[in-house]
């Protein structure tokens, strides 16, 4: 059974976390060579699921003479890993100035909270 993604999503970097409103942004942000040279570390939507970035191969056509690779997020084998994702954005947050003790008590849902106010949504 595949699983509704659910915002905001998360996707990680070596230097950075991501966010954004939807899937459909991410996807857009995503560059398709940038995948294929693993620039993404992870990706998870709002409650810890896992997301695979993928490329696809979009063949010429009547309206895209051109053919091009097209990005997307998929759900990883419908995997869900709250705490993992919560041990990354406890750790974006506090580089960015947040206090440890207080995020080592909050929850996922607090967590996604500071994580939006603290990087904004990307475009």
């Amino acid at each position: 059974m595949v699983s509704k993604i659910v915002p905001p999503i998360f996707v990680v970097t070596s230097g950075e976390v991501l966010v954004f409103r939807d899937v459909r942004v991410a996807e857009t942000y995503m560059e398709p060579i940038d995948i294929a040279n693993g620039e993404y570390n992870s990706a998870y939507d709002g409650v810890g699921r896992r997301l695979r970035p993928t490329v696809t191969h979009k063949a010429r056509s009547f309206f895209s003479p051109l053919p091009s690779d097209v990005s997307s997020l998929n759900v990883d084998e419908d995997t869900i890993k709250p705490l993992e994702l919560a041990t990354i954005l406890r750790k974006f947050l506090a580089s960015v100035g947040h206090d440890r003790a207080i995020l080592d008590g909050d929850l996922l849902e607090d967590l996604v909270t500071k994580t939006v106010a603290a990087a904004g949504f990307t475009e």
